[in-house]
């Protein structure tokens, strides 16, 4: 859960300080009474400053009563602190979900890995972000095959889709 306060106000803001805690079960902010759809922050985040939900003092900063700092922030939103598990992909090696834990002094720089709080998130940004065949590849042996020769065998179309794949994984 990640809770935002208000530090500049625009046209059909709230009041300065007002605190937002995003729900991310629904996919709202609430903001007291009231709900608003992620956009509402999300469309102004220079009016919004991310704080510690124990103490609303901006989140990187905070050491007041005793909170822990959050080591990184998952792709899907969410304060990683020390001791705590959470998944990552590398983009560069296999793009496979792998677990972790967050340990003392650890920080989060390489850009090449992509972190997230549970295995399903890791595993849904695989499935959108892998390279792999998509239907133009697909078509394009087929009708290569097709027009190549006109008596194409199951075999050869196989074959050929088996080559690209191959060079789609590597």
């Amino acid at each position: 859960m990640k809770t935002y306060k208000l530090i500049k106000t625009y046209p059909g803001s709230f009041p300065l300080g007002h605190l937002a805690i995003l729900d991310e079960s629904v996919k709202y902010y609430n903001l007291g009474t009231t709900t608003r759809s992620l956009d509402y922050i999300e469309n102004h985040p220079e009016n919004w400053q991310h704080v510690c939900y124990k103490c609303h003092e901006n989140v990187y900063t905070c050491k007041s009563f005793g909170c822990k700092q959050a080591i990184l922030i998952t792709e899907d939103g969410v304060d990683i602190f020390e001791g705590d598990n959470y998944y990552f992909v590398n983009t560069n090696l296999d793009f496979k979900a792998y677990a972790g834990t967050i340990m003392k002094g650890m920080t989060a720089t390489n850009p090449d890995t992509k972190k997230f709080s549970t295995k399903k998130a890791a595993e849904n940004y695989i499935k959108m972000n892998k390279p792999c065949l998509s239907l133009n590849d697909v078509l394009e042996v087929v009708e290569d095959t097709c027009v190549i020769t006109l008596n194409s065998t199951r075999k050869a179309v196989k074959e050929k889709l088996t080559k690209i794949v191959k060079q789609k994984l590597k």
